[in-house]
């Protein structure tokens, strides 16, 4: 077979040719024979052949596939770049919101430091000194020791509430899901609305900080039920899924307008949206005037504790 070999191949008293391996390409198949005496043609018979490739080995075909890597592999490579810039412009962002959370907390703290207990350690400090130039005048001292008394006992209430503000003293005592369930409660008696509690237990497989977000995520949607919503009724659902924690606060409210022009003025969603960013969790919000509103929170658990 020229083309493919130039070697002759015996073979002996058949009347077949087989080959196991012709590409495509043009060749030309040679055969002689010898009659009974061992004489051979020497001149014998030639057939020419033409092997057509298959598509994907034709010209054209490879031409298209050389056209489209060289305009799909850059628009491939620019959009991954596009992608790891905006991952990387969300990763700073949430460095951002977390300083900017971090610094407003500080300015509070500062603030309540000094607007209350500085100013009550010097209510305290003027009352020891007017006691003290009060002599032997014993109404006037009984009277200063009084107000020391009265606004050292406000003094201790506000420390009390600062810390309380920092991280909840019943977190410590006995959980995130107690501490949860304990507030839902309080809410329900002092508010007059039924609230449902269904929760299952995620103590531990949060972050101390991550913690501290869904009890105030939670705290403020039950703020916001009672203060806005006009509810007889709400729940909060917290369900521990594959790898995520899911919490869902109901209530059957006024509700208000979610879309983009509206103002949620009155409605306090920026701590909630905040705190949840902060967490690198999902909120949605679905709400409608009259319809009652729905707040869902989905918050990532760490691959070691989950």
């Amino acid at each position: 077979m020229k083309g493919l070999s130039t070697d002759w191949v015996d073979a002996g008293t058949r009347r077949s040719a087989y080959f196991s391996r012709l590409p495509p390409g043009e060749y030309t198949f040679h055969v002689i024979a010898a009659n009974e005496d061992g004489v051979w043609n020497e001149t014998g018979s030639s057939l020419a052949l033409v092997v057509p490739p298959p598509y994907w080995m034709t010209w054209w075909f490879r031409s298209i596939i050389i056209f489209m890597f060289l305009s799909i592999g850059p628009a491939i490579y620019f959009r991954r770049v596009a992608l790891l810039q905006r991952k990387h412009s969300r990763q700073q962002e949430f460095s951002n919101r977390l300083l900017s959370s971090q610094e407003t907390e500080r300015k509070r703290i500062a603030a309540e430091l000094h607007d209350s207990l500085g100013q009550n350690i010097i209510i305290i400090k003027n009352r020891a000194l007017l006691g003290k130039k009060a002599g032997t005048d014993a109404v006037m001292v009984s009277e200063q020791l009084d107000e020391i008394i009265n606004t050292a006992g406000t003094t201790l209430e506000d420390m009390r509430k600062i810390a309380h503000n920092l991280r909840p003293l019943n977190l410590e005592r006995f959980g995130l899901t107690e501490t949860i369930s304990h507030t839902i409660k309080n809410v329900g008696a002092s508010s007059g609305i039924e609230v449902q509690a269904n929760l299952d237990p995620i103590d531990t497989i949060l972050a101390p900080e991550v913690e501290i977000h869904v009890f105030r995520i939670i705290q403020e949607a039950l703020t916001n039920i009672v203060k806005h919503a006009g509810v007889s009724t709400a729940s909060v659902t917290i369900r521990k899924r594959d790898g995520s924690v899911s919490i869902v606060i109901k209530d059957n409210g006024v509700g208000f307008s979610t879309s983009k022009n509206s103002k949620r003025k009155g409605v306090g969603l920026d701590d909630i949206e905040q705190r949840v960013s902060l967490t690198g969790g999902r909120l949605t919000v679905d709400s409608k005037p009259g319809r009652g509103t729905a707040v869902r929170v989905l918050i990532p658990i760490p691959e070691n504790t989950s």
